[in-house]
Parts: structure tokens; sequence; C-alpha cells
């Protein structure tokens, strides 16, 4: 299953083809679907003030809230002195068959260590590849399962100063911290988060059950954020394009206890009831995503209907708003018909048509998002993934430690960065046949924002 591209169709209570297990999940994904926003019709309008800063950059303002706002109508760098990176990678590490030391499943994340190594986390193989500066596979840590030294997903890996490791496995609910060699130090289980249905015409009586933490980063003190779903209510069975509500969580790792931070807003969903009992459901191509990044002493967080990010304390406290300046992208017919099509050319023919009619029937968004993922670099530089459409190569832009908007560079075909430290950037790599690899390349970046 590919992030952002899982669709399904089946047939609602009483009709044909609704198994417990279809049953279970969309039970699941009614969890998702409660208290979300919908996005339909929502008018968009440049960010306010702008039009008096034009051509410049990191100007800060203030709103009638006393709200600090950085804003930036052009970037810092010119075109002579951006950020530059390679076109070929320094190292590439992965086959397409062969060793299996160097094929992988699903690589969710990865990290550069201190002393050059590379590690590398594969969530289909439930382990941890190591790798040397120049790519030559060191060892394998790990393995599928709940005992110690054993994982069951790893969804995500994080870097402490002095290289100690912190292993996310959802599925088995715990993070793992791991010493630079890779020894297990400790483990940690997450509590999960308890919700109740009220009786509804689905149930005449109170349903029960928990909801997980999905760990989102790491702060400085060692403490995590982390969402989970407000689980709990009952999906209408409606027409609609919304976004899921989460709650945003400070994650106390040595207990695994945390304290709700508030409500965010997640990837966006469609579900299409045609009238004939089917049930479509996804992620539309046009679709919002949730743009959460965590920091050593802050996070970041937008719901992209403008170029707008807010920077929080730990405590969730608004530290300030970062603008880039421009309008958000219009989705007119002759560019929603252009989404579509490309969508559709990653889908098996049986499913083409059920899902062209959904798309075509869902409500959408009046303006592409503004930006996509958020990511923190070494130097503390915010890194924005703008959006592009489906099948084109990334464009991120780079915002300093300030919210300044520095400059704005477009990444190799088929990568998606992981880490950035130094002059080094790691990536994800995927091919037209979906195989994935990792890639490291050399940037320069101008010294002029330190």
């Amino acid at each position: 299953m590919h992030e952002g591209r899982f669709m399904g169709t089946m047939r609602s209570r009483g009709g044909r083809g609704y198994s417990p297990r279809i049953a279970i999940f969309l039970s699941a994904v009614g969890a998702l679907f409660s208290g979300s926003q919908n996005l339909s019709g929502q008018s968009i309008d440049r960010p306010a003030r702008c039009e008096a800063i034009e051509g410049a950059v990191g100007v800060a303002l203030m709103d009638s809230a006393g709200t600090k706002i950085i804003a930036s109508a052009t970037p810092a760098w010119t075109d002579s002195e951006s950020i530059r990176i390679d076109s070929k990678p320094a190292i590439a590490i992965g086959v397409t068959h062969g060793d299996p030391a160097y094929e992988f499943g699903e690589v969710t994340a990865a990290v550069l260590m201190s002393d050059g190594r590379i590690v590398v986390a594969d969530a289909q193989g439930a382990e941890l590849k190591v790798y040397d500066s120049s790519g030559r596979h060191l060892r394998t840590v790990g393995r599928s399962g709940s005992g110690p030294g054993e994982y069951r997903r790893i969804s995500a890996l994080y870097r402490t100063h002095g290289d100690t490791l912190f292993v996310v496995d959802p599925q088995n609910q715990r993070i793992t911290r791991l010493s630079p060699a890779l020894e297990t130090l400790s483990t940690t289980v997450l509590q999960s988060i308890p919700w109740v249905r009220p009786p509804s015409s689905y149930a005449s009586q109170p349903l029960r059950g928990y909801v997980a933490l999905q760990v989102k980063g790491m702060l400085d003190d060692g403490s995590l954020l982390a969402t989970n779903a407000r689980g709990g209510a009952q999906t209408p069975e409606v027409t609609n394009a919304s976004r899921d509500t989460l709650v945003l969580r400070h994650v106390d790792p040595r207990l695994g206890t945390s304290d709700s931070l508030g409500q965010v807003v997640g990837k966006q969903w469609f579900q299409f009831f045609p009238g004939d009992g089917s049930f479509t459901f996804g992620h539309p191509p046009w679709g919002y995503v949730e743009s959460l990044a965590v920091a050593r002493n802050r996070y970041y967080y937008g719901t992209a209907e403008t170029f707008e990010i807010e920077e929080h304390s730990p405590d969730g406290s608004l530290v300030r708003l970062i603008r880039v300046c421009e309008k958000p992208s219009v989705i007119d017919k002759r560019r929603l018909d252009d989404l579509i099509e490309r969508y559709l050319r990653e889908l098996p023919p049986e499913a083409l048509r059920s899902q062209e009619t959904a798309l075509r029937g869902i409500p959408h968004p009046p303006t592409a998002p503004a930006y996509l993922r958020l990511l923190v670099d070494r130097a503390e530089r915010l890194w924005v993934q703008r959006y592009t459409a489906p099948g084109m190569n990334e464009l991120w832009r780079l915002l300093d430690r300030e919210g300044r908007w520095l400059g704005t560079v477009q990444l190799p075909d088929g990568i998606s960065p992981l880490d950035v430290a130094g002059d080094q950037l790691l990536a994800r790599h995927t091919d037209e046949l979906d195989v994935q690899t990792i890639r490291v390349f050399r940037i320069s970046i101008p010294v002029r924002d330190k």
C-alpha cells in the first residue's frame, strides 16, 4: 500500500461482499473520519498584509492578537547563491534483486550517524540495516516479532546527541532505545488512548475501545510528540471530502504516558455513496496531508490552506506564525481532470470505473495545498515540500531558524528526503517499478543564513 494512494470499494451494510474483516477496517476508518474538517467550498484568501511587503524577506509583523508573524514575499538567496544539490548521488545503496543486505521492502526512515554510518529502517523486514560511509553493509539488527530486539513494524527512527537511537514500533506500541552500537538500552510501552462510542443505529449499547499513539518526533529533552485519532463517533453515510481530526500529545518516554496539546488536522479522506449500496473511500490526488515537524525545542504545524506555518513551544504555546506570500494554486476543471487522469493511471483496470466515478462525484477544495510535508534538518532549518502533481519531482522551500524564506530547491527524480546533516542529504529513491533504494547527495547551502 502506497502512501496517499490507497482506495477501496465495497458494499455497505446488508449488501453483498461485506466481510467481517472489512467491517473492522471500516470501523477504524470511521474513527478517522470522526470530527473531521470539511474542505468543500472553503474560501481561501491571500495572507493578510502580504501586499504591504512586496519584495521583502523575513519582515516581522504583529496581528491584532499580538502574535508575531514572520513574512517573506521573496527568497533571501539570489539564483547565483541558492542551494545546490548534485545531480548524481555520492552514495547509492540498494539492488532490485540480489543480496538481501541491499534489498529494501519498505523504507520508512533513515538517519546519518556522526561517524558516517547510515542506519535504514525497513518496515517490511522489521529490521534496521547499517552501512558505512561508502555504502557497504555492516550489519542488520532486529527481526519480526514482539519479543526483545524484535519489531512488528518500524514507522520512525530518531537520532539524539551522542548517536543514541529511538525506534518507534506502532504495532507493538513501544519505543526501543538503542546505543550507538545498536544494542538495546530500554523499551517503553506507549499507553493507548481510551474512547467510548455512544449508542446509535449501529449499536444499542455503548462501545469502548482504544486508539494508538502515532509518534511524530522527538524533542531535545527526549520527550516525544505524537498524535492519535479521535475514536468513538460513527461516520454518517454521506458523500464528502474531509480531514482527520487528530489530538496532538506530549509523551513522557519513561512512562509512555501523554498529555494533550490540543487538536490538529491530518490527511484528507473522501467517502462516496452513489446510492446503489456501494461505498468507495480513499485519499484524493489533490488531498491535504498532516503537516507537522518536530525540532529540538519546538514544533511546526500548519493546515496548508495557505502558506502559513505555526511555530509552537513544547507546551503547545504559539510562538509565531511563518508566512510565505503567495496565492494558493487554483484547482479549476482542467487541472482537476488532469489530476484525476494521472491518478487513474496508477490503478489496476478493475478499479478504474468505480474510482473515477467517486473522484468526479466528491466535493473538492478550490485550491491545492500550499505545502505538504515539513522536515527540520540538523542546522534547524525548516524544509517545506510544495504541492506538486503526482509523478512530478519534489520541490522544497527552505526557511531558516527565524522563519525567513531562503530559497527553493528541486530534488532529483524519484527521491524524497529523510535526513539532512551538514553537506549531505539522505533520501529514499523510488523507481518506476516502486523499487526503493537509499541515496546520499552532496548539497551546498550558502552561509549567508548563518
